[in-house]
């Protein structure tokens, strides 16, 4: 609990202008992680929430446009924070923040064990991007099929402008993929709570 109450006091008080970009980038996906983990306990009801996309209503989605934290002095929703920081300040052209920001649901990557840092960032989103892509609700090679989760399908900008294209970017950050591939379809996302130990 003190832990927690530091990190807010700390996102609350941060000065945005002042960090350099590497910084800024880190500061944000960790606030975003960190409020996103804070809505579900928040909002877990000793188990019985289901779903990060049923806080405010089922299916509703509230919990990432209705629910607000401060960082760096601002009142921020999850989707101000990416769509409108973050994202932005990658001029969307960053597919690995995908892997780096996570939604608590089984569908998404998985948390990154650290915190994330300006001064190895680039090694952190490479290393996060990696791990993801090993995923078959990710990137699915399997019986000679080319799936990618529909984060490839929302972000399809950050990833083109990034790569060049969705097997454009597979091919720089998996592992094992065959020559050619056929075009790709998604694999259908989970947004069961993943709250796993």
């Amino acid at each position: 609990q003190a832990n927690r109450l530091k990190l807010y006091k700390y996102y609350r008080d941060v000065r945005l202008a002042a960090l350099s970009r590497d910084d800024l980038h880190a500061t944000y996906i960790n606030a975003y992680n960190f409020f996103t983990l804070e809505t579900v306990l928040l909002n877990y009801d000793g188990g019985a929430l289901r779903s990060i996309a049923d806080i405010g209503g089922e299916g509703s989605f509230r919990a990432f446009r209705e629910i607000f934290y401060r960082l760096g002095g601002e009142s921020l929703s999850l989707d101000q924070i990416e769509h409108e920081r973050l994202r932005p300040s990658m001029n969307f052209a960053d597919g690995r923040v995908h892997f780096a920001v996570i939604c608590a649901s089984i569908g998404c990557p998985v948390l990154f064990a650290q915190a994330f840092r300006g001064a190895s960032l680039e090694a952190q989103l490479d290393q996060v991007t990696r791990t993801g892509l090993k995923l078959p609700r990710i990137l699915d090679l399997r019986n000679g099929e080319f799936k990618v989760s529909q984060i490839f399908d929302w972000f399809l900008e950050d990833f083109v402008n990034q790569s060049g294209s969705v097997e454009a970017f597979v091919r720089q950050y998996a592992d094992d993929v065959p020559a050619t591939l056929p075009e790709h379809t998604f694999v259908d996302y989970d947004w069961a709570l993943n709250d796993a130990p």
